[in-house]
């Protein structure tokens, strides 16, 4: 009797998903840039504002708005698969943070089609604090703050026990998001506030949701690569057998 090496052959790599991220978000930007640019410079016809509107990363309800909530919802249901193969190895404790992560990866995801953090958020600091200018000119920022702050401080043992390739690779999808989500919007709020919604803005906030889309497609990087890296992998060996190869860890 010989004790049998499973051979993992990982259906959909994470190499393929940061490739796939990239052609994503570079499509989302030649969108957006070569559709701003007709409507600016050549033909403000029906078609092109149509497709403007499209690809306007400022918008609702446009093509960055929807591949944006799939990405979160890609995130949410790693981090549960993640958690489901955890639950399926006796010896191995879920910490309780990855529950909250493919909460808030949900909730991400329903937000940006609902845009519950302008109605709720903004509304909601306006009723309590009153209105505030600057780089609060949109009181939601704040809110988005302090949501930033409780989850951090409930999440950073966890990062801590993490493998330290995971531990870098959220802290920095998480770095490029915030900075986005927060850093430009503070500051497209101030140009927006004194300049309206020209050039500069438009332009911050493309920046602003660049980082957003980088932010949440490393996430979602990492989520695979910890997946390929320290949880059993569904693969198929040449024999037509599915097999598993297990590591206990976060």
């Amino acid at each position: 009797m010989y004790a049998r090496q499973p051979t993992t052959v990982s259906l959909w790599s994470s190499t393929t998903t940061f490739r796939t991220v990239v052609y994503l978000v570079s499509a989302l930007l030649v969108g957006a840039i070569g559709t701003q640019l007709i409507v600016s410079f050549v033909t403000r016809s029906p078609p092109a504002m149509v497709a403007w509107h499209l690809f306007n990363f400022d918008g609702d309800s446009t093509v960055p708005t929807w591949v944006a909530s799939v990405l979160w919802l890609s995130c949410s249901i790693g981090i549960v698969l993640h958690i489901a193969l955890l639950r399926q190895q006796p010896a191995t404790k879920v910490a309780p943070q990855w529950y909250l992560l493919a909460a808030v990866s949900t909730i991400l995801s329903i937000d940006e089609v609902a845009r519950i953090h302008e109605s709720v958020g903004g509304t909601g600091i306006k009723m309590l604090l009153g209105d505030f200018g600057g780089a609060f000119y949109w009181g939601w920022v704040i809110a988005g703050m302090a949501f930033t702050a409780v989850i951090g401080a409930i999440c950073l043992p966890f990062l801590w026990a993490l493998p330290p390739n995971t531990r870098y690779r959220f802290m920095t999808a998480g770095f490029v998001f915030l900075s986005g989500a927060l850093g430009c919007e503070m500051i497209a709020a101030s140009i927006h506030e004194t300049e309206g919604a020209g050039a500069p803005y438009r332009l911050v906030t493309m920046l602003e949701e660049t980082l957003e889309f980088c932010g949440v497609g490393l996430f979602l990087v990492a989520i695979h690569q910890h997946l390929e890296q320290q949880l059993p992998v569904l693969s198929t060996a040449r024999g037509g057998r599915i097999q598993t190869s297990a590591d206990n860890s976060l």
